[in-house]
Order: C-alpha cells, then structure tokens, then sequence
C-alpha cells in the first residue's frame, strides 16, 4: 500500500520507473463482502487502455462491439466463460454451444504486445440459461435380470436425482414394480436390476418397460424401453447373458407441448414404424427426429396427418417429437402478445402461470422486458396480488413515492415479511438480491404456515460465504424446495439481481412448490 493514497485520483511521482505497475483496491463496510476490489494494473510508461465492450445475444450468437480511442490494431477480444478464457474464442462473434448452457459469457479487449497500451476492458456478462435434460435409455437383457445403461445431457445444471421404474408388461399403465431415487446408482452409466423392489426375482421371458427419469433445476426428461430377459440358449437355467435381438427398443423423451406413441413399441431391423403426435392445447406437431444409437439422424417420412413413419435400423433408436405454437395459441399463452418474449426460451411456461394467475404484468401492452432488473417493490407487489391484495395499515416509510407498491409494502411490514433498510426507509426502487428474494419469501411462508423444515447443505457452492446472516436460513430453505437454485454448479451469487423472467420462474416453483 501507499502511504496517505486514499484519494480517487493519484499522481504518479517524478521517480517512478518504466515499467512499475499501480493498482487499485477498494475495500468495503461492515455490510457488505470482506474481499476488497482489485483492479488490473496500470504499468508506467503505457497508456491505460479506457473505453468500453458491450456483448449482445441473438439466437445462438453473441456479438462484441468496442468502444475505445485505441485503434483495433492496438488490441484483441478474449472471451470468457464463468471467469476463464474460452480456448480458440477470438473472433467478434461467439457461437454459444450446449456446453455454455447455465454458463456466464463475458468478453474482455486486451492490448497487443508493443501496442503502448496497458489494461484490459472487461464487458458485463450475459447469463445463458441452462435447460432441461435429455436422457435416452438402453437396456440389454441378461439371465434372470436386464442392465440399465444412460445417455444423459445435462445441459448445465445439477441433476438432483434420477427416478427408476419397471413394469411388468408392455407399457406403463399398470403399477411400477420397482422404484427408486438413486442417482448414485447412474453416476457410472449403468445399473443391474435382479430383484425388483418388491421381493420378485426377475424373469426370462416376460417383458419389462422400464423407464428412467432426470431431473434437474430447470426441468426433467424421460427415458423409456422394453426388454425381455433371458438365458443364453433360450433356456431358463445357466448363465450365459444372451442379448435379445430379434427386436430393438424405442426410446421417446419427455418434451414439452406434447406427446408421441410409436406402433410398434419395439422393432426389428427392417420394420416399418408409425409414430402418432398429439399436441397439447395451443399447440400442433412440428416433426418427428429419429436418430440410432450413435446418434445419425434415421429418414422420416411426414404422412401429413400426424403421423410420421421411418424403418427401423439394426439397432435402437430416439424418437424425439417437437410442437409448435398453433394459430389459436394464443388463448392459453398471454406471454405471446408481448413482443420482446421468445416463447421457445426456458421461462415461458413461467411466464405464461404468472401472467394467467395475475401476478405479473407487462411492462406495456406489448412488452414483458423478461431480462429486466426486478427491485423491492415489485416483489412485494407481487405477493400482495397472490394474497389477494388485503386492506393493510399504512407503511411507516418515508421514501414511498408510487401509489402502486404502498399498500403492498404497507401489508408485508405489517405482517413482518419485509423490513426496511432503515427505520424510515424501504429502498422500493433498489434491485432485489436473491438473497433478499429468498428471505422475503421464507417470511411469507412462515407468515402462511407453510412448510419451512427443509434446509440444503450450501456448502457444494464456493460463494457461500457471502450470504448475509440474515439471509442464511432462507438460503437454505429455498435452495431445498427448488426455489433459488446455483447460477452454475459451484456458485450461488447470494447479492446478485433477479430479471424478470427469473422472478417468475421462481414465484411459478413457490406456488406449485410451497404453496400447494
């Protein structure tokens, strides 16, 4: 440090030599981190490189565009996934892949060497949502038991646990015979099944669908085949694990809008087979992709009545269906009028349940501003309309400007849901922390006399230790009922802000989560 350095701007001295290196920290108060902000370091003799980079997504791109005196042949682009650079990521445009799913994108100019320049500028960062898994099933039959073998992507959030059923037959319309949550069981790709869970051995020669399904903080997919155990030679006895053969599994995952059946459930090499779509209201079928187990698309043919029909291949195949919006969808997605909502993104059924229970509203009559900041009183707003909006004292703050949130803070003051940043103040405008989202809605829970008992280990995330105290228990808690889960796998960003489109994933989990 140097000495009686305290204000904003210093003046190098006469002695300083080329090439010695300032920097700048900035530390903070009691209420906030203990980690001062350190910045990148000025050497002497070169130019602070001064400007700015805005990053912009559209569709699977993201696009840099500098602004700096410095000349384009003085610096390069260096771009960033959670905080390290992405290797052979150099060009103006950033083509986001499956991996960067859940991922935080930044993107920094640095000098060239000889330039003069030194520093870097550094962009604000865009947030690629993370998705629901995908999940495909294989199974091969063994003697007396059958081994469960997964494809899973997760497509950059956690798998929470993987639920395995069984059933005894074709199909799954009876009661599975076996059941279990074990995701330690798939870690490794593969589980034997010998026993089912009620006590019954396996058999050779009667069929099994089994079906296996992953969930993670976004969403959940399943997986589904048949098999037929038995012995090598056919007999009951020996040992062998002969494979099955003669037909081969169709697996269909859980997706959205819709649903698929395939005729027949199972197929030999040469078979034709009839996929049938059916869509749910709102929407209509788009296609059908097969693909065989390395993953090569199989040919389609589209009978223009909703069905679609390919030959099997020598060996199992995917059967993906995909819906798209109908001329009526409309009436059952309000997030459609809005102009700046693409309803192919993780939040629209989010936004679609707050929208049709009168929770949330656009920002105009044709924008939602799904990426917007979410301050203090929109939340309270927000639940004060899911309460029903009751009569409430008025609030003793004196920085309440807007007659839309002053009942609504009125209320939850009164009810202990919230509490100022002073005596006298609430902050309205000031973005809302997910900490402080978190917090607000364990209030409301314990104020409803809801179920508050679950409380998740936080320790996986690295950032942990910076929820406030206050914060913790309703960290915990809302980490356990799926309500604010990690922006990655290891971090939680407990002071970052919520956009609109999060807020509403997260009041969407509260109701069916909690409030149920």
């Amino acid at each position: 440090p140097i000495e009686d350095a305290t204000e904003s701007t210093y003046t190098i001295p006469d002695d300083a030599k080329e090439g010695d290196e300032y920097t700048v920290a900035v530390t903070f108060g009691d209420n906030y981190s203990d980690l001062p902000l350190i910045s990148e370091p000025v050497e002497v003799g070169k130019k602070p490189l001064k400007g700015t980079v805005s990053i912009e997504q559209n569709d699977n791109k993201i696009t840099a565009t500098p602004d700096t005196e410095a000349s384009e042949d003085d610096y390069e682009i260096v771009w960033m996934k959670d905080g390290e650079p992405i290797e052979g990521a150099t060009e103006w445009i950033y083509p986001v892949a499956d991996e960067d799913a859940g991922s935080s994108i930044t993107a920094k100019i640095v000098p060239k060497d000889g330039s003069g320049y030194t520093g870097e500028v550094v962009s604000e960062p865009i947030q690629v949502p993370a998705t629901a898994p995908a999940i495909t099933v294989n199974l091969t039959p063994k003697d007396k038991a059958f081994e469960v073998k997964i494809d899973v992507a997760k497509h950059g959030a956690n798998i929470t646990n993987y639920i395995l059923k069984v059933y005894k037959g074709s199909g799954t319309e009876g009661d599975s015979a076996y059941s279990s949550i074990e995701p330690a069981s798939f870690e490794n790709g593969n589980a034997i099944i010998g026993v089912l869970a009620n006590g019954e051995q396996v058999a050779n020669g009667q069929v099994y669908t089994v079906t296996v399904e992953a969930v993670n903080d976004i969403g959940e997919a399943i997986g589904q085949a048949e098999v037929t155990p038995k012995a090598a030679g056919g007999g009951g006895g020996g040992g062998g694990g002969a494979i099955d053969d003669e037909t081969n599994t169709i697996t269909i995952p859980k997706v959205e809008n819709g649903s698929a059946t395939v005729s027949p459930k199972s197929a030999a090499a040469g078979e034709k087979v009839t996929v049938t779509l059916k869509a749910d209201e709102g929407f209509e079928p788009d296609g059908v992709e097969v693909t065989d187990s390395k993953g090569k698309p199989v040919e389609v043919k589209d009978n223009g009545d909703g069905t679609y029909t390919f030959v099997m291949p020598n060996g199992p195949v995917t059967v993906t269906p995909t819906f798209k919006p109908s001329d009526d969808h409309e009436k059952v997605c309000p997030a459609k009028k809005f102009t700046d909502v693409d309803i192919t993104q993780w939040y629209h059924l989010d936004l679609d349940f707050v929208l049709n229970e009168g929770m949330m509203n656009g920002t105009s009559e044709t924008t939602f501003d799904p990426q917007g900041t979410t301050n203090r009183a929109m939340i309270v707003t927000i639940l004060y309309r899911l309460e029903g909006e009751p009569k409430a004292a008025e609030a003793p703050f004196t920085d309440l400007t807007q007659d839309w949130y002053k009942a609504a803070v009125g209320w939850a003051a009164e009810n202990g849901i919230v509490k100022g940043t002073s005596a006298t103040t609430f902050a309205p405008n000031d973005p809302i922390t997910r900490e402080q989202f978190a917090t607000i809605l364990y209030r409301y829970a314990e104020y409803k006399k809801y179920d508050v008992s679950g409380s998740a280990d936080l320790s996986k995330y690295t950032d942990q230790n910076k929820i406030h105290d206050y914060a913790k228990d309703a960290m915990a808690w809302a980490n356990a009922a799926g309500l604010i889960t990690g922006m990655t796998e290891t971090t939680l960003q407990p002071t970052g802000n919520a956009t609109r489109a999060q807020a509403a994933a997260i009041f969407h989990r509260f109701c069916e989560n909690v409030a149920k």
